[in-house]
């Protein structure tokens, strides 16, 4: 894969989430960018690089988030990318990996897991008991509830991001088969 390409297109997608509130958002419900080029890497890059750039992608979204809350906190999305990675790997063999609609049922799944990781992992942190300070006007139900919304909406996003990153796949250069694998 090209690394280069990935992190020019990492930064693109960033700023489209940093963007999407005052963009494209439908309340406080905005689409995840980020989210989409991790699931397009994890259909079509070989497991290792899937695994690196998931961490990475969480880095980044760790990052942005603790930019826009006010909250320095490194790890819950780390975490919950790393298990995304590890879902995408699991079911990516199901799938047509360049389907558009393959693409955005993957990243409201892979989402799913995203988003339920970070959840537990911010509700954890906010149990009186364990050290550290609370996220001020954070409620689990609350982001469980927007973040159902915001999958629904990635999921939507994902077919015009998809559309054009699905067109870019040569300039990747992924190590995967799939023309081998597709006259099977």
């Amino acid at each position: 894969m090209s690394w280069f390409l990935f992190w020019v297109t990492a930064y693109v997608v960033l700023v489209l989430d940093v963007t999407g509130p005052s963009l494209w958002s439908i309340g406080q419900i905005t689409p995840h960018c980020v989210l989409i080029l991790a699931v397009f890497i994890g259909l079509m890059a070989s497991p290792a690089t899937v695994v690196w750039a998931f961490l990475f992608l969480g880095v980044l979204v760790d990052l942005n988030a603790g930019l826009a809350d006010g909250i320095d906190l490194i790890g819950p999305s780390i975490l919950a990318y790393l298990t995304g990675a590890y879902v995408v790997l699991q079911m990516r063999a199901m799938v047509f990996r360049e389907s558009l609609a393959a693409l955005a049922v993957m990243v409201f799944a892979v989402g799913t897991f995203v988003e339920l990781v970070t959840v537990a992992v911010l509700f954890i942190r906010s149990i009186p008991w364990i050290p550290g300070e609370s996220i001020p006007n954070w409620n689990a139900s609350e982001q469980l509830v927007r973040s159902f919304f915001e999958l629904i909406y990635s999921s939507i996003a994902a077919l015009p991001i998809g559309f054009v990153l699905l067109r870019t796949v040569p300039a990747w250069g992924f190590q995967t088969n799939l023309r081998a694998e597709r006259r099977r």
